[in-house]
């Protein structure tokens, strides 16, 4: 295993691997300035591809639009949120059991921003107090830059 230098130390490759701010293992926060200096580092760009994507669902037809509000990752594909979103349903009352699938933000980002349409569902970063709320997977997801969605602007 090659060797590198940190601080005048010599250490393996893989201790540098384990030191990246995003590498699996990394410390999670224990408090919410700790959080929000992770949150910054991550979210500290605009949308890469622009802030507006749009779900269609394989079943139902039906299609929901997004916005990012930070940087991050978002789900290729989701459950479908159609009835929930557009028509009010309780979970326990939907009917369409298909699968949205990403248009991969292939949407004309220069006129949505212009218009600013009202929005589905909103892609952000959890806040602290709903951080600390997430099972450990979700945490670890959110760490590495995983959007989570909120309903409406968000």
């Amino acid at each position: 295993m090659s060797e590198s230098r940190i601080n005048g130390n010599k250490t393996s490759a893989l201790k540098v691997i384990e030191l990246h701010p995003y590498a699996s293992g990394n410390a999670v926060p224990t408090n919410e300035e700790q959080y929000d200096a992770r949150i910054r580092v991550l979210g500290n760009t605009a949308p890469k591809y622009g802030p507006y994507n749009m779900y269609v669902c394989d079943t139902c037809k039906r299609h929901i639009l997004t916005l990012d509000k930070a940087h991050g990752v978002t789900p290729f594909t989701i459950y479908c949120k159609a009835e929930t979103l557009l028509d009010g349903a309780k979970p326990d009352e939907v009917e369409c059991k298909g699968y949205m699938q990403s248009v991969v933000y292939r949407l004309p980002q220069d006129i949505l921003l212009r218009q600013q349409p009202k929005v589905d569902m909103t892609w952000r970063y959890p806040t602290w107090a709903e951080f600390e709320k997430l099972p450990d997977g979700h945490k670890e997801h959110t760490l590495k830059g995983g959007l989570a969605p909120t309903t409406g602007e968000g």
